[in-house]
Parts: structure tokens; sequence; C-alpha cells
């Protein structure tokens, strides 16, 4: 049950307030709070609290779905959310939702309300970023502490804040400047926003400015990974390493430093070294569905399937009840237990069809609606029945799945053009099935999807070249030939999409453009929404997108 008290029409900024501000008693009269827990005498008992404290504008919710749907209304100032809500959402898992949705202010104060103490729930909270940590039990003193502490920081940057909101990143790199030169308290962390601006502007040299200047005066962990994913903007990979090998000396549990240095290793082409970066991190900090996909994908290169396995179903719990659950997840699990029922790996491949079985019903369910990931779930219930050696049972379901895809109004989604080749390989030996291949697979992909990141890497490097002595055409026929052989790769991906904008602007347009664009934005669905490199591509999509739509609106002017 949803519980909402009577909410402003508009929010009260103490800025404009004096007789408020001066009176810290006050300062929360007027702002609308958003209290989540799952046990409704805490729930009351928190209420109780913020009303002693001034507040009246209190909205209650007893899961994240309540919550979800609250906030997307009404935009509170101030959240209070518990870790462990039982089934569904967790709080951090709530607030990746709404961040992925776009839909979570700067300027709310976000405070994570729990009694949950474990390393998992700390680094994962960390990854996400609340304001504050407050640990169960509290009194009203302490959380009052806690609040106005967030609080204040909140109204100085209340200006970056709603600049961010809009996504306006060269509007707060201008608010940050004034607090800096005021000489703010928190100054500091305007350098942190500006950097980061920066980055989302894709301006990596800028960004490396500004954490060059920071570090000069003292090393700290986030200006080091900031230079650090800087360097690997520009693909000095090797450098970046260093920074975050420094990193994890200092600070053991910093989980970023792992992720981003294994990204880098990826990047050359040490997948060992990769794997076993990315275990260590996982080992800290298991609950980050991008984290647990790259290990599960280099587990199963090194058929280590126990550990591939773990992460794979770590993916689908921890995805389970987004909004953006990922169909390439559960065929990639669909097809790791294909791959261990073959090898005949123990209990393991035993167990593998009882799984592979109910997976297929629940991604059925999962994406009812997904026309492309209901005509992979066919061919997948094919491989199912080769493995079980009904042949001919098998055969049907391929190729009725097969014929589907002539009446597809998109082209096929990557998901999907894996699955149809790892049909291939598990049931190529069929005739039928090696000729349904060859007329639906290859004739719907001009570039045949495949995976050479040796290969991606050189043509990279020769683009990024190419880029710097401003031959953007020779620029992206490099980047594209990277693309196509690293789809995975999210900087190769950022820098086809920036090439493709410079040639835009000198009014070149490629037939591929459009392909490509979405090509790309099916890759960064695999990233956090918080990495600053999802905010730069949205800004190239957006752009991209508008300028395609109008040159094809041009065209047809023309030739009307």
């Amino acid at each position: 049950m949803v519980f909402i008290d009577k909410l402003p029409k508009f929010r009260v900024s103490l800025i404009q307030h004096a007789d408020v501000m001066v009176n810290k008693i006050n300062r929360y009269v007027g702002l609308s709070f958003l209290l989540i827990d799952d046990f409704i005498e805490f729930r009351h008992s928190l209420k109780n609290m913020i009303e002693a404290m001034g507040g009246s504008n209190i909205s209650l919710a007893g899961s994240c779905e309540e919550a979800i749907e609250l906030y997307c209304q009404h935009h509170h100032d101030i959240i209070l959310l518990d870790f462990n809500l039982g089934d569904g959402l967790n709080g951090l898992q709530m607030l990746e939702e709404l961040n992925f949705k776009e839909v979570l202010r700067k300027d709310t104060i976000v405070m994570l309300v729990t009694g949950e103490t474990s390393m998992e729930m700390v680094q994962g909270a960390i990854d996400v970023r609340p304001d504050d940590y407050l640990p169960k039990p509290f009194t009203k003193a302490i959380l009052k502490k806690r609040l106005d502490k967030a609080f204040e920081k909140h109204e100085e940057l209340r200006p970056v804040f709603l600049a961010l909101n809009k996504k306006d990143y060269l509007r707060a790199i201008s608010c940050c400047d004034q607090l800096i030169v005021k000489q703010s308290k928190y100054a500091l962390g305007c350098q942190r926003i500006k950097a980061d601006c920066c980055l989302r502007l894709g301006k990596p040299n800028s960004a490396m400015a500004i954490y060059d200047a920071i570090l000069a005066q003292r090393e700290l962990s986030w200006a080091l990974l900031g230079r650090a994913r800087c360097k690997v903007h520009n693909s000095l990979y090797l450098e970046a390493i260093g920074d975050f090998d420094r990193i994890i000396e200092s600070q053991r549990f910093a989980v970023e430093a792992y992720d981003q240095k294994a990204e880098s290793l990826l990047a050359i082409g040490d997948y060992e070294n990769a794997y076993n970066v990315l275990q260590k991190a996982i080992s800290i900090s298991p609950n980050s569905a991008h984290r647990q996909r790259t290990t599960a994908d280099l587990a199963t290169r090194y058929q280590h399937y126990d550990a591939a396995l773990s992460s794979r179903r770590k993916v689908i719990n921890l995805t389970r009840h987004l909004s953006h659950k990922l169909p390439e997840d559960y065929l990639k699990l669909a097809q790791l237990l294909s791959i261990i029922h073959g090898a005949k790996h123990g209990a393991q491949s035993r167990r593998a069809p009882v799984e592979l079985a109910k997976l297929l019903k629940d991604m059925q369910l999962a994406f009812v609606d997904n026309i492309q990931m209901g005509i992979a779930a066919i061919i997948h219930h094919g491989i199912y029945d080769f493995m079980a050696n009904q042949l001919k049972e098998g055969e049907i379901k391929i190729k009725t799945a097969f014929s589907k895809l002539e009446d597809l109004p998109d082209p096929l989604k990557p998901f999907l053009l894996d699955e149809i080749q790892f049909a291939k390989k598990i049931c190529g030996e069929k005739d039928s099935v090696e000729q349904l291949y060859q007329t639906f697979y290859l004739a719907n992909t001009a570039d045949a999807l495949s995976t050479d990141t040796h290969k991606a890497n050189t043509f990279n490097q020769q683009g990024m070249s190419k880029f710097r002595e401003k031959d953007f055409k020779s620029a992206y026929l490099s980047f594209k030939t990277a693309y196509i052989n690293d789809q995975n790769n999210v900087n190769i991906s950022l820098n086809l999409m920036q090439v493709i904008m410079k040639l835009i602007n000198q009014g070149i347009f490629e037939s591929q453009y459009g392909e490509l664009l979405e090509m790309c934005s099916q890759t960064f669905r695999l990233i956090n929404a918080s990495d600053q490199r999802a905010s730069h591509f949205k800004l190239l999509y957006n752009n991209i997108r508008a300028h395609i739509v109008s040159n094809e609106m041009q065209q047809r002017q023309t030739n009307g």
C-alpha cells in the first residue's frame, strides 16, 4: 500500500527563501520526501522523525516498484530507501533503474538507510553513489546530522545540479567555475564535476588537464582514476593500466579501478590477466551485471564452465526485474547450458537440460513483445531438440524460425545473429541447416559479425592516427572495420560515432550511417548509465539521428 501526503506543486528553493535559511531548524519545511522500506512500522517511525524535523510532504512506499512510480510523478527532494526490500528490486537496483530511465534528478538527495552491512552491499552502494549511507538503527539526531550535511552540499551546488539535470554540461562547468572562484568549500568537488562534464562532452584532454592539476597538488584516487579514463579514451591503454595499478595498490577495494583495468587489458588482447582482474573485482563486489557479463565471456573462453555458469545466472538475477534487461543475457546462458550438456561436464551436464527448458520458458515470458527474441527462442528450442536426439523436431523448429527472418521489418539484432551462428555450430552438419545459414545469416550480414580483437585494435589505432590528421574519410573506414571485428568495444563504438559526426558536419553522408548508429546503440546498452561515455554517446546519437532524418527529408523533397 502507498501512503501519499499532498505534495507541493513546485519545489521550494531555500536560496529564494532567506527566512528558512536563517532558521536551520525549518530547513526541511516545504521539501518533499520519499521513504521506502518494506516494514510498515519502520516506514512510519521514519516518517515521524522527518515530521519532527519539520517535513510534512512525505510519500511512503513498501517496494521499489511503487517508489519508482511515485518518484516519476513527483521528483522528490529527498529519498530515503532501504537496501533489502524482499522480492523484486532492491534499493541499489532502484537507483540503477531511475538512472537508466534518466529521471533521477541530480539535485535529489539520496540516502541509503539499511541494516545491511556486508562488503557486497557497501561496494554496490559505491557503484551507484548515493549521497550517504546510514546503517540501522539510528536516532533522529543522527539522521538530521547526516541529512544536514548532504543538504548543505546540495544547496551550495544547486546551480550545478540544475544544469546537469538539463544535460547542459557547458553551463554546469560555468557554474563550477563560479564556485571555485568564490573559494567554496566544495571547490574540489566542483573540479571533479568539471572533469566529468568534459568527458561527457567528449573532451578527454580538457578533463585530463583538470585531473593533472589536482594530482600535482596531492594524489587523490578519484583524480587518478579519472586521468586513467582519459588515457583509455585516447587508447593509451598501457599508461592507463599503470594508473589503475597505483589505485589498486593503495585501495584494495577500489572495484572501479579493477573494472577499468580489465577493460584496458581486453583492449590490448591480454584476456588471461583481464579474467584474473575481474575475478578479484567480483570477490569484492559481485552485484554488477556488467562485471559479471564480462567475466562470464572470459570464463567461457577458457572453458571454466562452473565460473561462467555462476556469472551468467548472477546477471539474470541482477537484471530480472529491471526494464533494461538484455535478451543476450538469457541467450548466452542458454548457449552455455547447451555447451555444458554437450561437453558431458559431470553433474552440471546432467542438470543442464532441465535448467535450459525452464530458461527457454522464462525468456519467452520476459520478452513477450520482442519479435526477434521470439525467433531466437524458437531456434534454441530446436537446438534443445537436437541435444535430446530429436533431430527431426529440431530441424523443423530451426527451419520455422529461419523462415520468419524474411518478414522482419528491421535489420537482425546482434543477439539474433549470434544465436543463428550458434545454431550453425551445434546443428550445422545437417545440410538443410547449413543451407538456411548460408541463405539467411550471410545475406543479413554483409560484414559477417565476428570477434577479432587484435584486428579491431590494429584498425582502431589506424583510425585514431587518421582522425588526428583530420583525414576523417580514412578514419571512418578504419573505425568501421575495427567495430565490425569487436562490437562489444565501447571505445571503438564511440570513435566510430565521433568520426561519423565529423563527416556529417562536412556534408558527407553514407547509406550505412543509420545501420551503424543502431548497432552502436546496442553496444552502449552493455555499460552503466553512470558511465560518462553513455552521456557522450547519447549526445552524438541524437545529433547524428537528427542529421540523418533531415538529410532524408531533403532527398525526398528533391526527388519529389
